[in-house]
């Protein structure tokens, strides 16, 4: 049974600024709450949280014109995964995430997102969360090459590409990206790094929204 705590009224500010700091949205901002936490007027106060925000309001999810195409759900985690590169003020990052359970990572990547790069920190997560059967990308050049193509098949991996002109083909993908960015426009600071106590909490409160 998940027990969930009166926050007294002198801690709510601080609460609902944790619940806030990865920049997810408000509805994923009440799924947390509702894990851990109460107070009278807590979806008013998260409310004013959310909408008081710049990053919040400049970055809010926009309504898909097409509808997500839609894959057979994996079986267990890390099974299926996706991987996509973004920019964000001229820095490089790499977005990393799994399709069943929604768990994100986010790697910077100095200097540009050479494939070398890319392959370094893919081994990482696959050191650490497993081989999956199959990664989806959006077939960008630094994903699509004869290195990356020669990397997946020597660890026995699956690639499926989405269409550049139709992203919403690779749904997980573009979500990850989109909580990524999220979280990195309100905590990195000017040097956009991710080595910092703002985007450790971002990222922990992402982890811990249950999905939909």
């Amino acid at each position: 049974m998940t027990r969930v705590t009166c926050i007294p009224d002198k801690l709510r500010c601080r609460v609902a600024a944790n619940l806030h700091a990865s920049h997810q949205g408000l509805d994923s901002m009440l799924r947390r709450a509702r894990q851990t936490v109460y107070w009278p007027g807590l979806e008013g106060d998260l409310q004013h949280q959310w909408s008081s925000c710049d990053i919040c309001n400049a970055q809010a999810p926009s309504q898909s014109s097409k509808p997500l195409i839609l894959m057979p759900p994996p079986k267990y985690p890390f099974q299926q995964t996706v991987v996509d590169v973004f920019q964000l003020d001229g820095n490089s990052y790499l977005a990393y995430a799994d399709r069943l359970t929604g768990w994100l990572e986010v790697a910077q990547l100095p200097n540009g997102a050479t494939s070398s790069k890319i392959l370094n920190q893919l081994r990482l997560y696959f050191a650490r969360s497993g081989t999956p059967e199959q990664v989806s990308t959006d077939g960008g050049t630094n994903l699509a090459n004869e290195e990356m193509a020669e990397f997946f098949e020597r660890w026995s991996i699956t690639v499926r590409l989405s269409s550049a002109h139709y992203p919403q083909s690779n749904g997980c993908a573009e979500a990850a990206v989109k909580s990524a960015k999220r979280m990195l426009c309100g905590n990195t600071g000017a040097s956009r790094s991710l080595n910092n106590d703002k985007v450790s909490l971002a990222l922990l409160q992402h982890l811990n929204t249950p999905l939909l």
